[in-house]
């Protein structure tokens, strides 16, 4: 694939996963709070919405770990289109979300951080390095 054709696919695949982060954010969260799917999971499964993100992220990748096995088992293999647009999309935009979980959280340790001089509860988000 030359130059040309892969920034033609790589502008086709972000645009469709700039739409489908718009729609699928409509569907599952609220304006003010893009991530209200995850934590609302995360709640009922007793975990940070971060963990809750992975779980939900995992099932693709499985998917992509099983299409990927097919591909090294038979030569001639590929993977349908709906497969390609629904599943790698859908990992590319996980990956999107997990960098917006991480910034958010980020911003609330700093926040935390300078209400209280400093003094915030390391062991509440994990490893954490200002």
């Amino acid at each position: 694939m030359n130059t040309k054709t892969f920034k033609a696919l790589m502008e086709h695949r972000l645009e469709h996963c700039e739409k489908l982060l718009i729609s699928k954010g409509k569907e599952y969260n609220e304006e003010d709070d893009r991530f209200k799917s995850f934590r609302m999971a995360g709640l009922e499964q007793d975990c940070s919405s971060v963990r809750a993100l992975d779980g939900m992220w995992s099932k693709h990748r499985v998917s992509i770990q099983q299409e990927i096995r097919k591909m090294e088992a038979d030569p001639t293999y590929i993977p349908s289109d709906t497969w390609i647009k629904e599943k790698l999309t859908d990992n590319i935009n996980y990956t999107v979300l997990l960098e917006g979980l991480i910034r958010e959280r980020k911003t609330e340790l700093r926040e935390k951080e300078k209400k209280t001089n400093g003094a915030i509860d390391i062991q509440q988000y994990g490893n954490y390095n200002p």
